[in-house]
């Protein structure tokens, strides 16, 4: 190639030759999506997508269109040389590599060794303008820089994937094109009309959920159980659980759709925000691997108190930071890779570092696992006794911060911490927001660590604690109640997460265990949060765990029948992705094209902080919970057409397994089957439905008639239904709706 006479296109001149050369190939941005993903067409990108075109114009007035299509006359390059699979390295698909080198007609793209050129064939043409033209439906656009023509082409590659000019698509390019996506995405509806039923594994007796009666449900049973089973092998001997699964792949949060094996990306370090997860091993009968957790997990919180560390003069009471067995390392680390902090030398002296990174929403999350935990264990006041300095600590200092403003930067009554659920336009130096998502965790981290000295016997400690986390309740109606609604430009993650961490503290049955006052804020502030982001696409990409599950946790809770089962479907179609490793494993983060209806993994696969709220939705879902008074509720919210069987489930708070059954009303009726394994009964109650709004709900039990009281949620008629169970014995509880 005569590269020597290339020259900008931006200054090209009238020329003539068999041949035009082009450098540039490329995408500004070179990424296949925004950070964290996206549902919107105009700044997604996957291979095949046509994103603009080269123009021609020649001396006699004709012109030539060619279409620049990643995997074609255009590609990404960051990307595809720092992920590989399946294209090549470990995990290569030969079939695949082949096609791609077939298709992608730039030089140097296959081995992304820059420049890439393309050549095209003009067949001596004379011509008299280039025009590089973006798609205007998105953003961005291609990028070509330099030319020149020549009458020969003798490289080996060019000459085997030169593009004719005049007919410069053929069939086999898109055909091509075509089978590399169907090998990386997922297709809607393709790939979820016929799903394979998941089998567990021989030998496996452990708790079992099955979802089933259609595709979806099917794919549900596979992510509960292999998200579940990928938690309990992410937690060590000593209880240090891992945020990434060992030798994870990941997708990187901006890529197009292939990925590097055994990134391994977070594996090193366990993350305090993701105590979710412990509460699920604790709730599925992994008492053991959960236990050690929450032992390790208050070792490092106590770091601040051992290590004697002061600031400002006063000693730092023990807290968790962002990274919960590495408490210096966003203060030591990533603040000189510029990550914001209030905690300047300047401002603090050699003290400056001694908070480490405060996160306040994993603070309160730490302290809801870890109260999670002692629930389903049963509560003992034992366990509070013998730990009651590691219990004290984390509420000292939620008090600490309130009462030394000047030292932790509290507001408005509210906790300050910088964590990446209050990033606010960093870039523009605007620093960190306080927000809902943190401070409602401690607010009920510290109502829960109330009740559990309160069982110890300690009432005047306990209603201490009581009174703080009442003054931060006021503090949350205060700041983040704008118009009888929650203000969502305050609420850390993406969505209003009230309800959702709210459960966690009082359980499912939301409209009667969840204050009114919460409870109807976040019912009117519904439609706005849905509008954002979501709409109509239902579909939350930006971390999985933080935007599709807490949304979708909030419709569960607010009983928004419709829209739960959408995105309950939704959810499943983001997780299964049968054609690539690990197929049931929930992704970090996620690309919907909603014209296309395809779905595409994004980052760390099976990333605990997503891994973890999927379970906590699934969870919701199935709905068994224990109130405070000990007694038991299952409030199941299944999606229309699902049915749910769970074996082996222990029961919160008993030394006991139940196993239950129940579908969505089919006709206006409904069956559900319980049967107890355990020495002790106990009251359950029992809420079946969803029915039409206007009907009466009423049941029989084992054949007779038992009593029944009717409410209106969210969008439908429940039945609510209170039962002694004895262990042994099954029962058979039927459900009709009578209309009035």
């Amino acid at each position: 190639m005569e590269e020597q006479n290339r020259r900008p296109i931006d200054g090209f001149e009238p020329s003539a030759g068999r041949y035009l050369y082009l450098y540039g190939g490329v995408y500004s941005p070179d990424k296949g999506c925004p950070d964290w993903g996206s549902n919107r067409d105009e700044d997604t990108y996957f291979p095949g997508d046509r994103a603009g075109s080269i123009v021609l114009t020649y001396a006699c007035g004709a012109q030539d269109e060619i279409p620049l299509i990643f995997g074609y006359t255009l590609w990404f390059a960051k990307h595809f040389a720092d992920c590989g699979a399946p294209f090549y390295g470990e995990e290569t698909d030969e079939a695949l590599a082949s096609l791609l080198e077939q298709t992608l007609c730039l030089k140097g793209g296959f081995e992304a060794a820059p420049p890439y050129v393309l050549c095209l064939n003009i067949h001596g043409e004379q011509v008299r303008k280039i025009e590089i033209n973006s798609e205007p439906s998105k953003q961005g656009g291609p990028v070509y820089t330099h030319y020149f023509f020549s009458d020969s082409c003798t490289d080996d590659f060019l000459s085997a994937h030169t593009v004719d000019a005049h007919k410069p698509l053929p069939l086999s390019i898109t055909t091509a094109l075509g089978e590399i996506s169907h090998a990386l995405f997922t297709f809607d509806p393709q790939d979820y009309i016929t799903v394979p039923r998941f089998e567990f594994p021989a030998g496996y007796d452990g708790v079992r959920v099955r979802f089933s009666g259609n595709a979806f449900a099917d794919i549900a049973t596979g992510v509960f159980f292999e998200n579940m089973m990928q938690i309990y092998h992410k937690i060590d001997a000593d209880g240090k659980v891992h945020e990434s699964s060992y030798m994870a792949p990941s997708w990187r949060y901006d890529g197009f759709g292939t990925w590097r094996p055994g990134a391994n990306s977070y594996y090193a370090q366990m993350w305090t925000r993701n105590h979710h997860s412990v509460s699920a091993m604790a709730r599925l009968g992994f008492t053991e691997k959960a236990s050690k957790a929450v032992q390790y997990s208050n070792n490092c919180m106590m770091y601040f108190k051992r290590e004697k560390l002061m600031l400002g003069g006063k000693p730092i009471p023990g807290h968790w930071t962002a990274v919960c067995d590495d408490p210096m390392y966003y203060s030591k680390v990533l603040q000189y890779a510029g990550w914001y902090t209030k905690y300047t030398q300047e401002r603090f002296g050699e003290e400056f570092q001694n908070l480490g990174n405060f996160e306040v929403d994993g603070h309160g999350f730490a302290m809801l696992g870890i109260y999670n935990v002692w629930k389903s264990g049963g509560s003992s006041a034992e366990y509070v006794l013998e730990h009651l300095e590691e219990i004290a600590e984390p509420v000292n200092f939620i008090k600490w911060c309130l009462d030394n403003p000047d030292l932790s930067f509290s507001e408005h009554g509210l906790l300050y911490g910088e964590t990446e659920a209050g990033l606010a336009d960093i870039s523009l130096g605007a620093g960190m927001k306080i927000t809902m998502y943190g401070n409602i965790a401690c607010c009920l981290g510290v109502r829960a660590y109330s009740e559990m000295v309160r069982t110890a016997g300690m009432e005047e400690l306990a209603d201490c604690w009581l009174e703080l986390s009442r003054r931060l309740e006021k503090s949350i109606m205060e700041y983040f109640v704008k118009e009888g609604k929650w203000d969502l430009n305050n609420r850390g993650f993406y969505h209003d997460s009230a309800l959702p961490t709210y459960s966690d503290y009082a359980g499912y049955d939301s409209a009667h265990d969840i204050p009114e006052q919460w409870y109807g804020l976040s019912e009117r502030t519904y439609p706005s949060d849905l509008a954002d982001y979501i709409g109509d696409t239902m579909v939350g990409t930006r971390g999985i765990g933080y935007d599709h599950c807490i949304f979708t946790q909030t419709a569960l809770l607010l009983d928004k029948v419709q829209d739960y089962s959408r995105l309950l479907e939704n959810l499943c179609k983001i997780c299964y992705s049968p054609r690539l490793p690990q197929p049931y494993i929930v992704p970090e983060c996620a690309s919907y094209s909603p014209e296309k209806s395809i779905f595409r993994r994004q980052g760390d696969l099976g990333n605990l902080a997503h891994q973890a709220e999927a379970m906590h939705t699934l969870l919701t879902v199935i709905g068994l919970c224990e109130r405070e008074n000990g007694l038991i509720k299952w409030i199941p919210r299944l999606p229309e057409g699902w049915t749910v069987k769970a074996e082996k489930l222990p029961v919160p708070g008993k030394d006991a397994y139940i196993n239950l059954e129940c579908g969505f009303p089919e006709h206006g009726e409904q069956t559900a089957h319980i049967r107890l394994e355990g020495a002790e009964g106990f009251e359950m109650l029992f809420r079946a439905g969803p029915f039409d709004k206007g009907a009466q709900v009423q049941c029989s039990i084992n054949g007779k008639q038992a009593g029944c009281v009717t409410e209106v949620c969210g969008q439908a008629a429940w039945g609510r239904i209170s039962m002694d169970i004895v262990p042994g014995e099954q029962y058979m509880i039927k459900v009709w709706a009578d209309l009035k």
